[in-house]
C-alpha cells in the first residue's frame, strides 16, 4: 500500500497567543480526492501555509509523498493555487503561462493552451493584454489554467470556484474529472458544501482550527438554501453555522505582514468578509475588481516599498476616500507614535489602533465604525456631509452658485479638496433643480479600472469581450432624463475623453460592441480635487472637454476658509451622532472652543467629523477643554505653508506665528519640522517634474547634487 500524498500529525499553529490550528490529523490518499470546508478563518489558508512550508509549524508533522514538508523535494509534484490570485500584473497572460511552465521544464504547447482556455471560457485574445486589465475571474481562469498545465500529481486549490462564472465553475470541474482519470490527487479547500460534495470522495469540516467532521459528503448533510451548516450526522459538538456571505460586511485588511493578515482573519472571518492584501497597489487592484466597494478597511502605516516609514500608508488611506467616500477606515499600526495617529485621522481615518491589539477590542471597533457609517448613510450624512451648514461668505457664496447653477442643463465642474464636500454640492444641484424626482447616479472615476470605464459608463451588448453575457446598460442610459455625476474626473483616461466630449456635445454614445447610436439626456455634473488646467498643460487632460465641463465651476471652499462656521458644524455632527447613539452630546469650553476654530482642518469636512464621531464616543455628556482636545488635531500639518498659503514674509509676523504654534504644540520638535517640510517640498517638485531631477533642482533654487544628497538623507532615515 502507497504512503498517502499528504499526512498531517496532531498539526497546531499559533499567531501570538491565537490558536489557529488545534492538534489536526488528516490523511489524503494517492488518487484521492480531499475537502476541506470552513467558514473564513476557520484555518484553511492556514493550514495551506503550513503543509507548504510558508511558516513554521508549533507542534506536530507533516509529510507530503512520504517526505518531511520542509524538504524542497517533497513539494516538487505539486501544483498550487493561492486563495484570490493575482498574476505579476507587469505580464501578458501569455507571458505568464509561458513562464509558470518553464519553471516546470515544460514546453509551452499552444494546442494544450488553447484546449485549456477552452474549457474555462477565457478568450484566446486575453492572453496578449496585461495581466493588470484582468477581471477577478479572469485571473482565476488564467491560475486555474497555469495549475492544470503543469502535469503534477498532486493539486492543492485553495478556494478555486472564488470569482468564477457558472460555465467557467462546469469547465474546472470536467477538468477535475479529466485529473481523477490519470490518478492525480487533490487538495481542495473551499466554504461551500456543495462544491465539495460534487468533487471530493472524503472531507473534513473546519471550525476555529479543529475538525469537526471527517468522513464521505453522503454522511455530512449537504448545503441547504440559505447555506447553514447543517448537525446532521456530524461530530458531537455542534458544527457552525454558514452565514451567507452577502450578509457579512466586508473588510479590507492591508499588511504586509502575512502573519498578522493571517490571525486578524481568523480572528474576525466570523463577523467579516475579509479580503487581505500586502500593499497600496495590490489593494488598490483588488478594490477595483470588487462589484461593491468594502464598508470597512483596516490598514496599516508602514507598508512596501518603505514598511518603516508610514507615507505608504497615509497615501493608501487617501486612495481608499477617492475609491469610496463613505468607506470607513481604522489605522491599526506598529507606527503608533501620536503625530502618525493625528495625521492618519487629518487624512479621513476614522480611528488610530496600536499593536499589539487585542482582536476582540479590535472587533469592537469595527463594529461600532460600521454603525457610525449605517447611520450616516440613513441620516444623509455621507452624501451631504453637513446639509452646507454655515453662514461665513464662502459658505453663503457657494449656497448662491448652487441656487443659480441648479435648473441649468448645461454641465458644472466642481473644484475642491479632498473631504470638502464636492458631493455634497454635487446632490444639492440635483436636489434644487426640476430633475429633483429623476434618478441621480454617482461614478467615481478613480474608483475602477481603466479598461471597465467605457463599459460602465456607455453599456456594452453580448459578447463585446470575455464576460459580457447579457447586453446591459450604462451609467448614461440609466441616468436618463436625471443627473449624472462623476467624481475624480480627472483619472478618467485620455482616450475616453473624447467619447465623452462627444456626449457633452450632442448626447451622442454608443454601447461597447454595438454600432447603433443612442442619445443621453442626462445633466452631467463632474467635481475634481485636482487643478486640470495644469493637467491640461501636462497632456494629461483634454482642454476642449475642461472648457465642455466647466461652462458652469463652483469651487467648494476648504474648511480653513468657513471662519466661525466650524463651529456651527462641531454642533451640527455632536448633535447628530449624539442623537444616533442615543446619548448626551459632549459640549466644549472656551479653551477647547479657541483651538477648534484656530485648528486648520487639512482634511475638510471628514476630519472634522470623523473628530467629532470620536469625542463623541469618549465624552459622551461631558465638558471638553482644550487639553483633552489638541491630541485630536493634527496641528503640525495643519500649521499653514508659506508664501501664498499664509506664512508671513515680514519677522514680526512670522515670529508671532511660530509663537502660537509652540504653544499649541506640546511635542514640537524643530529638526523633525524642518525635515518634514524639506520632504515635502522635494516630494512636490518631482511630482511638478515627472520625476527630473535637473528640473526638480531648478524649481528649489538648489543644484542637483545637493538634491540627490537630500534625497538619500531623507531615505535613510
Amino acid at each position: 500500500m502507497s504512503a498517502p500524498v499528504v499526512r498531517l500529525a496532531a498539526v497546531k499553529k499559533r499567531y501570538g497567543r491565537a490558536p489557529v490550528l488545534r492538534a489536526v490529523d488528516l490523511e489524503v490518499a494517492a488518487g484521492e480526492f480531499f475537502g476541506l470546508v470552513g467558514v473564513n478563518g476557520a484555518g484553511k489558508t492556514t493550514l495551506i501555509r503550513c503543509m507548504l512550508d510558508f511558516c513554521a509549524l508549533d507542534g506536530g508533522s507533516i509529510e507530503l509523498f512520504g517526505i518531511r514538508h520542509t524538504e524542497p523535494r517533497a513539494r516538487a509534484r505539486l501544483a498550487f493555487l493561492p486563495e484570490r490570485f493575482l498574476p505579476p500584473y507587469y505580464l501578458t497572460g501569455r507571458d505568464f503561462l509561458g513562464f509558470m511552465l518553464s519553471l516546470q521544464n515544460r514546453p509551452y504547447d499552444a494546442a494544450a493552451v488553447a484546449r485549456m482556455l477552452a474549457a474555462l471560457d477565457l478568450d484566446p485574445a486575453a492572453l496578449d493584454r496585461p495581466v493588470r486589465a484582468y477581471s477577478k475571474g479572469m485571473t482565476q481562469k488564467l491560475g486555474l489554467a497555469a495549475c492544470f498545465l503543469s502535469g503534477r500529481d498532486l493539486y492543492v486549490l485553495d478556494e478555486p470556484m472564488s470569482g468564477l462564472d457558472p460555465k467557467a465553475r462546469a469547465g474546472v470541474k470536467a477538468l477535475l474529472a479529466d485529473l481523477r482519470g490519470r490518478g492525480a490527487s487533490l487538495f481542495f479547500t473551499s466554504h461551500a458544501l456543495s462544491d465539495v460534495a460534487e468533487i471530493c470522495d472524503r472531507m473534513v469540516i473546519l471550525h476555529q482550527g479543529v475538525p469537526y467532521f471527517a468522513g464521505t459528503p453522503g454522511r455530512c448533510a449537504t448545503i441547504t438554501a440559505n447555506a447553514h451548516w447543517s448537525a446532521h450526522s456530524c461530530a458531537a459538538s455542534k458544527p457552525p453555522q454558514m452565514p451567507e456571505t452577502d450578509t457579512k460586511p466586508t473588510l479590507l485588511l492591508v499588511d504586509d505582514d502575512p502573519l498578522i493578515t493571517d490571525t486578524l482573519a481568523y480572528a474576525l472571518g466570523k463577523d467579516f468578509e475579509v479580503l487581505a492584501s500586502d500593499s497600496r497597489g495590490h489593494a488598490i487592484s483588488l478594490l477595483r475588481q470588487l462589484d461593491a466597494p468594502p464598508e470597512l478597511a483596516l490598514v496599516d502605516l508602514g507598508l512596501p516599498p518603505l514598511p518603516h516609514r508610514p507615507d505608504e500608508g497615509f497615501q493608501l488611506v487617501a486612495d481608499l476616500l477617492a475609491h469610496s467616500p463613505s468607506i470607513k477606515i481604522l489605522v491599526l499600526s506598529g507606527q503608533n507614535d501620536a503625530a502618525n495617529a493625528r495625521h492618519a485621522r487629518a487624512l479621513g481615518a476614522a480611528e488610530f489602533v496600536a499593536k499589539p491589539c487585542d482582536p476582540e477590542s479590535l472587533k469592537r471597533i469595527l463594529l461600532h465604525a460600521l454603525q457610525v457609517r449605517e447611520a450616516e448613510i440613513s441620516g444623509g450624512q455621507v452624501s451631504d456631509a453637513g446639509a452646507m451648514v454655515g453662514r461665513s461668505p464662502a459658505m453663503q457664496k457657494l449656497r448662491s452658485q448652487v441656487s443659480q447653477y441648479a435648473d441649468a442643463p448645461f454641465p458644472c465642474l466642481i473644484e475642491g479638496e479632498s473631504g470638502s464636500g464636492k458631493e455634497m454640492v454635487a446632490s444639492a444641484l440635483h436636489r434644487m433643480s426640476s430633475r429633483r424626482d429623476k434618478p441621480f447616479l454617482a461614478l467615481n472615476c478613480a474608483a475602477i479600472a481603466p479598461t471597465l470605464v467605457e463599459p460602465t459608463l456607455f453599456g456594452y451588448v453580448k459578447g463585446a469581450f470575455t464576460g459580457a453575457l447579457t447586453n446591459k446598460s450604462g451609467y448614461f442610459e440609466d441616468a436618463a432624463d436625471g443627473t449624472l455625476f462623476l467624481d475624480e474626473i480627472g483619472e478618467l483616461p485620455l482616450e475616453l475623453q473624447a467619447k465623452l466630449l462627444r456626449v457633452l456635445e450632442n448626447g451622442e454614445y454608443q454601447r461597447v460592441g454595438e454600432t447603433q447610436r443612442r442619445f443621453s439626456r442626462a445633466r452631467v455634473i463632474a467635481a475634481t480635487n485636482r487643478d486640470l488646467r495644469q493637467e491640461i498643460k501636462k497632456g494629461n487632460f483634454r482642454a476642449d472637454l475642461y472648457h465642455r465641463l466647466s461652462v458652469f465651476t463652483i469651487n467648494v471652499p476648504p474648511l480653513r476658509e468657513m471662519e466661525d462656521d466650524k463651529l456651527l458644524l462641531l454642533e451640527h455632527f455632536s448633535r447628530f451622532y449624539a442623537e444616533q447613539a442615543k446619548i448626551a452630546p459632549f459640549t466644549v469650553d472656551e479653551s477647547a472652543m479657541k483651538l477648534w476654530r484656530d485648528y486648520h482642518f487639512p482634511g475638510n469636512v471628514r476630519e472634522l467629523r470623523n473628530i467629532v464621531i470620536r469625542l463623541t464616543t469618549k465624552y459622551a455628556g461631558q465638558r471638553l477643554s482644550g487639553e483633552e482636545l489638541e491630541p485630536e488635531l493634527d496641528v503640525a500639518a495643519a500649521a499653514p505653508p508659506p508664501q501664498e498659503f499664509g506664512l508671513p514674509s515680514d519677522p514680526e509676523t512670522l515670529v508671532d506665528q511660530a509663537q502660537r504654534h509652540l504653544q499649541r504644540e506640546r511635542s514640537f520638535n524643530l529638526d523633525s519640522m524642518l525635515k518634514a517640510w524639506e520632504q515635502g517640498y522635494i516630494e512636490a517638485a518631482m511630482k511638478l517634474t515627472r520625476g527630473n531631477v535637473s528640473q526638480a533642482a531648478k524649481l528649489l533654487g538648489i543644484n542637483r547634487t545637493t538634491l540627490y544628497s537630500r534625497m538619500e538623507s531623507l531615505q535613510k532615515q
